[in-house]
């Protein structure tokens, strides 16, 4: 029975994969594809089938591993323009989305503040142009593997075109930013803390930031590694930095929640501050089997520690104006949302392992 096999295309998808580390040049692919050939034409005259043949000829050539290190050595050049393509590409395309998501705020932040009243109304507006920046930033981090696989599929076949293009996404951030530029030099971040004075802008702008940091953080590990790019190779077995940093994090988004009223509410504030660690520590609890508890201490030890001494001093000098004692309940709610991240978490976790 004859079968569809094509050597041409089983030559050109063999050299496509050792090509997409970026270490051949046209040169060698023209005589990798040469050698392939000739090899199978000779193994076809002693009887092989064309695919029995290539199978053949791929063995002597070695494994693509092989071949890929190889021709690293032979071409050096090639990997170095490479990173250089990949970091001038990424500095550009950041630099242009940034100034783009910058010009949208600016010229939501003018729109609500040219008439000088502000109303409730556009107040919901500007937080729900912050939720949305946050869910479109979360869509980039959900489809994270495959946003890096385009990227460098496309950076390694047409790396000029790319960073044209990032040349030019930076252009049009640049020229948006200049055609919505408010009459006032404050920034962004100056206006939508200190002229709203709404705290659900306030903390929607601090939930924007954090969403910012995560997405950029994810992309970059995505791009590096993407094999390694899911939520439970991230979690799992994590290390002490990760593990700080992203505590370090949380306590920034928590102590955000601060704004939120009602503020005279001592024990509903420490509740929204505890639902932040709450969800990363369900993540840390339901990723790893074993040493949760040494995972969960390391991300929040550093929250504890700043809200503690923090806490501390603000409410001693705070307490002859009649402000509530605040420390204790922040306190609590860090390690009510890390106790109940680690029963969530542990208990999901057992459930998926009953159901395997």
């Amino acid at each position: 029975m004859a079968t569809s096999f094509n050597i041409e295309q089983a030559v050109e998808k063999y050299i496509a994969t050792i090509a997409s580390e970026g270490n051949l040049f046209p040169d060698d692919v023209k005589e990798l594809a040469g050698h392939l050939i000739d090899s199978v034409t000779m193994l076809t005259t002693q009887g092989l089938s064309e695919e029995e043949a290539f199978m053949v000829a791929m063995k002597r050539l070695g494994t693509q591993q092989q071949l890929v290190k190889e021709y690293e050595k032979v071409n050096p050049t090639m990997k170095v323009n490479r990173i250089w393509v990949h970091f001038i590409f990424g500095f550009a395309a950041l630099t242009g989305l940034w100034g783009l998501g910058k010009a949208l705020l600016v010229f939501v932040y003018g729109s609500t503040l040219r008439n000088g009243d502000v109303s409730q109304l556009s107040l919901l507006l500007v937080a729900a142009v912050h939720l949305a920046l946050c869910f479109a930033i979360g869509l980039m981090i959900y489809h994270k593997r495959a946003i890096a696989a385009f990227l460098q599929r496309k950076l390694q076949r047409r790396p000029l075109l790319m960073l044209v293009n990032a040349a030019l996404l930076m252009t049009v951030a640049a020229s948006a930013q200049n055609a919505v530029e408010l009459n006032t030099q404050k920034d962004i971040h100056f206006i939508a803390l200190y002229e709203f004075r709404n705290p659900y802008v306030e903390f929607t702008f601090y939930l924007l930031l954090f969403m910012l940091f995560i997405g950029l953080v994810s992309m970059f590990f995505t791009v590096k590694n993407p094999e390694s790019a899911t939520l439970k190779r991230v979690f799992n077995r994590p290390s002490i930095w990760f593990l700080l940093v992203t505590g370090f994090a949380t306590e920034l988004l928590a102590a955000s929640t601060r704004i939120l009223p009602p503020h005279n509410a001592a024990l509903i504030a420490g509740l929204y501050f505890g639902a932040i660690y709450f969800i990363g520590a369900f993540a840390i609890s339901y990723y790893n089997r074993a040493e949760v508890f040494k995972y969960l201490c390391w991300y929040g030890i550093l929250g504890l520690a700043l809200e503690v001494s923090f806490g501390i001093y603000t409410d001693l000098s705070r307490m002859n104006d009649g402000y509530p004692i605040m420390t204790p309940y922040f306190a609590f709610g860090l390690l009510a949302g890390l106790v109940g991240g680690y029963v969530g978490g542990r208990y999901f976790f057992h459930q998926n392992r009953l159901i395997l």
